[in-house]
């Protein structure tokens, strides 16, 4: 093979690892607001027939006595309010779902698409080791040693990383109207980011094994015929690709995901909730003494009074 096109393929193959290895999907949307609908448009000082506000409506005959005004309607008090969505939950209750809510509503928001990103990944591993087969030695050794590491991180993607997005709809849409429902939405609440800490860790640790046995091994398989030395220019790329997929490789290793610190934050924040509620109950069980005193004509008064 000549020098020309070796080098074209080995220019493309190195391309492609740091493009591989550098590449992290991600999404981002924002939402805008349009213009108040009672705002008037601009150059006119009046709002038109069609925003202004109706008058109140007259009070029934006879309703509030002969001095009773027109009034507007009022949404109930909050006493009457309680008894169709359900007693106030519990302040730390409420504390751990609104920081599940965020927690699986940011990791939903964001990395790609897990299939888009698996398929991609196989199809090129695919391709490489087709064309492996066409290279003579070591070439064919080299593409398809990138060719399987490719294939399997397309199989972990599809396999192994979570969608978080179907966790977070479920339980946005969970009821939380009872103390019962809301205990229930937490367990899933809680269940569902720890499957998905444990998932993304797995899929980190092969990922970053995968880089950096394939940054390893390909040195001694393609500068090993030549006894280790470096003959031709082409010969740097194939080095510096080595040393990126290693070095990526033991970044992601020692780096941990979102999901995994959003646990681990969520685990300290739960423990730190249940030691504040124990202190509680134990303060509460031992009950409570108190002194009170004061001055009386001719003397003072004193009192003990005991809480069990």
């Amino acid at each position: 093979m000549d020098a020309s096109r070796r080098w074209a393929i080995l220019l493309g193959l190195t391309l492609g690892v740091l493009l591989g290895q550098g590449l992290h999907a991600s999404k981002a949307s924002a939402q805008g607001g349009g213009a108040d609908a009672l705002t008037p448009p601009r150059g006119q000082g009046a709002l038109p027939g069609s925003y202004a506000v109706p008058p109140p409506p007259a009070a029934p005959d006879g309703a509030g006595g002969a001095g009773a005004v027109a009034r507007y309607p009022t949404p109930p008090p909050p006493a009457a309010l309680g008894s169709r969505i359900g007693d106030q939950l519990p302040s730390r209750l409420a504390t751990r779902l609104r920081v599940l809510q965020t927690d699986l509503t940011a990791l939903s928001g964001s990395g790609g698409n897990r299939v888009v990103d698996g398929v991609l990944s196989s199809l090129s591993g695919v391709l490489a080791i087709a064309l492996g087969f066409k290279q003579p030695h070591p070439l064919d050794t080299y593409l398809f040693l990138w060719g399987s590491a490719n294939v399997s991180r397309g199989i972990i993607d599809l396999a192994l990383t979570p969608n978080a997005s179907s966790a977070a709809v479920s339980f946005t849409h969970m009821p939380s109207t009872s103390l019962a429902d809301a205990e229930l939405r937490l367990a899933f609440g809680e269940q569902a980011l720890e499957r998905l800490s444990r998932r993304t860790r797995l899929s980190r640790i092969l990922d970053s094994s995968i880089n950096i046995a394939v940054g390893v091994a390909v040195v001694p398989i393609f500068l090993g015929p030549n006894h280790f030395a470096i003959s031709d220019p082409l010969d740097y790329f194939v080095l510096i690709g080595s040393g990126i997929s290693i070095v990526s490789g033991l970044i992601n290793l020692s780096t941990r995901s979102a999901a995994e610190r959003r646990w681990s934050a969520y685990r300290d924040l739960r423990e730190r909730l249940e030691h504040d509620e124990s202190i509680d109950a134990t303060s509460a069980s031992r009950g409570e003494t108190r002194f009170d005193g004061g001055p009386l004509p001719g003397g003072g008064l004193l009192s003990v009074t005991r809480t069990f």
